[in-house]
């Protein structure tokens, strides 16, 4: 997979495109184990919020999403989908394309769709209009994905004028979405950084009574609550 990432923003479209030709995972299906694991343990740091993970997962789901060549072994297409019930996690309605990599092993052509939009149930709900499509994959192997978000109409409101004033008038119509997410994020910080304090004040309580286990609860409570504020303002942030 070529990157995941937590969605919650009021953009009319994202535009996601495979940088480079080497692929993340390897072909062997056993290290990408280490993938699907990973993905079932971010699911819990995610929770309620929106997620959509984007990009090349290097496998298929299905057989019928492979023609030409080796089809690849039922093991690594089993473990893809249980990894995916698990964490509740379902392809994004989409149109383009239907196989997203191209290549050719010993002159043999070969196809497959190793490329998805995937998102959870809360996704779904909160962008409802939300969609995908396959474009062509050009100079590359891959196809980029183009996803929109159809419930975002600020910027293709109609503007009359040249075309310079009709961008920057787009531009002062999208202001309030803008406010509203630095506000959001504002609030956000305000968060994480409360939350630290009061871990620090916890943890210099704990630091003259080791063993209180009045406090160590505390501590424990108050980490977790701050990595997963952490973690949605930043998820760099939540590796602290």
């Amino acid at each position: 997979m070529k990157r995941e990432k937590n969605c919650d923003a009021d953009s009319k479209e994202v535009f996601a495109e495979k940088q480079g030709n080497q692929p993340i995972t390897e072909n062997d299906h056993v290290p990408r184990r280490k993938l699907w694991h990973s993905l079932e343990v971010f699911s819990q740091l995610v929770g309620d919020a929106s997620w959509l993970l984007l990009g090349d997962f290097n496998d298929i789901l299905s057989t019928t999403e492979c023609e030409g060549g080796m089809v690849g072994n039922s093991p690594a297409i089993m473990e893809f989908q249980d990894c995916m019930t698990k964490i509740a996690i379902m392809d994004l309605h989409y149109d383009g394309i239907q196989f997203t990599w191209a290549g050719s092993p010993h002159g043999v052509g070969v196809v497959k769709k190793l490329d998805r939009a995937l998102v959870n149930p809360n996704f779904l709900t909160k962008f409802k209009g939300a969609k995908c499509k396959f474009l062509n994959r050009g100079t590359s192997d891959h196809s980029p994905i183009l996803v929109k978000f159809e419930d975002v109409q600020k910027w293709v409101e109609k503007v009359a004028g040249v075309r310079m004033f009709q961008i920057m008038q787009k531009m002062y119509n999208m202001k309030p979405l803008f406010r509203k997410a630095a506000w959001d994020s504002r609030n956000l910080c305000d968060t994480v950084q409360g939350l630290a304090e009061s871990l620090k004040q916890i943890q210099f309580e704990l630091d003259a009574a080791p063993f209180n286990e009045h406090w160590k609860l505390q501590e424990a409570k108050r980490l977790r609550d701050y990595r997963e504020a952490a973690l949605e303002e930043d998820p760099l942030v939540a590796c602290w």
